[in-house]
């Protein structure tokens, strides 16, 4: 078990790992007022994040935008955005919509879908596998000898090497084989 691992049970998403003892583990719960998961709606596609909230059974989901379509009934998942919880997990379904305090965005709330007082069997998933990145470049000769800057050290600083081939070692196929 490692900190921010995340657990889930048969319905959905729990919590995440925050504190890890020799014999116990501390899971911080999704309705929490400190958490927040990426979230997206399953109906739609609306991304947007779900915190926990101060009521503590609920998800509050706060920055809706006034043209969203989001309706009660509709599920939230995860949305796999930020890397810690993968997609697809159950997180909660919406219990209401209604314009928040500011004007400016419709307030979600959200029951949680997984059985936070009521779980006795979790678990915790493996981190995700970081992702590996753009590939690399792929390797080219260097330009010809005629077109390749002069040298600025004389010939007699230079060590002595071998002579270079015509086919640069990084051209050979990998897969070739040295057996006779």
């Amino acid at each position: 078990v490692k900190k921010g691992q995340v657990v889930i049970d048969a319905h959905g998403v729990i919590g995440q790992v925050v504190e890890v003892m020799p014999r116990t583990s501390l899971v911080m719960l999704v309705t929490d007022p400190d958490h927040a998961i990426p979230v997206v709606v399953e109906r739609t596609g609306l991304r947007t994040v779900a915190y926990g909230s101060r009521d503590g059974d609920l998800l509050s989901l706060p920055n809706i935008s006034m043209a969203a379509d989001v309706r009660p009934g509709d599920k939230l998942l995860t949305s796999g955005l930020g890397g810690r919880f993968p997609p697809g997990f159950p997180v909660g379904e919406i219990r209401g919509v209604e314009p928040g305090a500011s004007g400016m965005f419709l307030e979600g709330r959200a029951r949680p879908t997984a059985d936070l007082d009521r779980s006795e069997d979790v678990l915790i998933l493996h981190d995700q596998a970081e992702p590996a990145g753009p590939p690399e470049p792929a390797t080219q000769a260097g330009p010809p000898a005629d077109l390749a800057p002069a040298p600025a050290a004389t010939a007699a600083t230079l060590p002595r090497v071998a002579p270079i081939s015509a086919t640069p070692a990084s051209a050979t196929p990998a897969s070739a084989s040295t057996a006779p």
